[in-house]
């Protein structure tokens, strides 16, 4: 995972797995983490100014205590706990996203440009998701985090992080008055997104492994 921002001086490793967002990580490597994310927050990010509002500071001992009680602990586990704390600041800007080599689900994709609408995911309405989701974001506009949860759907690593399993996956779409669910497993995603591939473009990835890294202020 990677946090990224107008503010921020993002440094990353390669990898190329594209399954890391699953990846088991240890409680301590997990803290670690997030204290560097909250550590570069305070250097760098102008909200904190004046310290630590009193709500992160909550949201952090809360992100520690959940992640604590896990018995499992995986990179997106670690994403969606530095997205909350991140969510408070109400800045689009700021963000964390995970830069690994992504995989696209691209029937999805192809639907979608088709003018297919996305209404359910494993039975839950799309509209439930994106209110569930919404406190994982930091936004201006909420349609702008509306258009970021679209684009998760999108990835496994994004339906991941909305607290999916993308290799064994139904999604129900609706098209001039027609219903239609699709099963998804691990053999319907690819390393290349068909949408730029047919624009002639090369899909270029940067890939990261879960550490969070930032840029202390000078």
């Amino acid at each position: 995972v990677c946090w990224s921002g107008g503010y921020l001086a993002v440094v990353n490793d390669q990898i190329k797995d594209p399954a890391a967002y699953d990846r088991e990580i240890s409680f301590a490597d997990a803290k670690s983490d997030i204290d560097q994310a909250m550590k570069t927050l305070r250097s760098i990010h102008p909200a904190f100014i004046k310290g630590v509002h009193e709500n992160i500071a909550a949201a952090y001992e809360e992100s520690i205590r959940c992640l604590e009680q896990n018995d499992r602990i995986t990179v997106t586990d670690v994403r969606r706990e530095i997205s909350r704390i991140m969510a408070l600041l109400g800045d689009g800007h700021t963000s964390v996203s995970y830069l690994g080599s992504a995989l696209y689900l691209n029937d999805a994709i192809t639907r979608s440009g088709e003018g297919w609408e996305l209404i359910e995911i494993d039975g839950t309405p799309i509209d439930t998701v994106i209110r569930q989701s919404l406190s994982l974001f930091s936004y201006e506009s909420e349609n702008q985090a509306v258009n970021t949860i679209y684009n998760m759907t999108r990835t496994s690593s994004g339906l991941s992080f909305l607290g999916f399993d993308p290799f064994d996956l139904e999604m129900t779409w609706t098209k001039d008055g027609k219903k239609e669910s699709v099963k998804y497993s691990a053999d319907d995603f690819a390393s290349e997104n068909v949408q730029s591939a047919a624009e002639g473009a090369h899909t270029q990835t940067v890939d990261a492994e879960y550490a969070v890294y930032g840029q202390d202020a000078a």
